[in-house]
């Protein structure tokens, strides 16, 4: 299914669990999951298993009307952990100082996020690297219970902001990304 948004009509998708519903001009009409290209799964790449682990707080104002976390909060909840897993110093702290951009991110909501005081734990795992990107793994969880809220991917490229353009990967980089 390809959904093709142009400025002059009102279209949106509403996401639920296990259903989306698809808006336009006052028209709904509801299908499957099934129908939406999904992320199929956690993959091991060679030494690119290890998930690096993340407790990120909850806000008060995450909830929806519908009292659960909104949908929208998860991809912030991924862009914290990101934040703390790529390091500062050291191998690979050059990611980010060379310039790094999102080319893809993909969720399957798995299972409704309450607010709770409690932080939840993000993981990611390196699952593949390129030329000029390479792809996050990521969950979002309890590991107190193993509830699984969501997971996914996230693509990233290295990008030259001079340039406007895609570059390639240090060898610091990939060490780091390796490791």
């Amino acid at each position: 299914m390809t959904l093709v948004i142009q400025p002059a009509t009102k279209v949106g998708i509403i996401q639920g669990f296990g259903q989306h519903t698809i808006a336009w001009g006052g028209v709904r009409k509801a299908f499957r999951r099934a129908t939406v290209p999904r992320y199929r799964g956690w993959r091991k790449v060679g030494a690119m298993s290890h998930e690096r682990v993340v407790d990120v707080a909850l806000r008060w104002g995450d909830s929806d009307a519908f009292a659960h976390v909104n949908n929208v909060v998860f991809f912030r909840l991924l862009e914290e952990a990101r934040a703390r897993v790529i390091p500062q110093d050291g191998p690979g702290s050059t990611i980010l100082k060379n310039g790094l951009v999102v080319a893809e991110q993909q969720l399957k909501y798995t299972a409704p996020l309450h607010y709770r005081a409690e932080p939840v734990q993000v993981g990611m795992t390196v699952d593949h690297v390129g030329g000029s990107s390479f792809r996050l793994a990521a969950r979002v969880f309890d590991a107190g219970s193993g509830v699984v809220f969501a997971k996914g991917f996230v693509s990233l490229v290295a990008y030259d902001f001079g340039r406007g353009a895609p570059r390639k990967l240090t060898d610091d980089e990939r060490q780091w990304l390796d490791a």
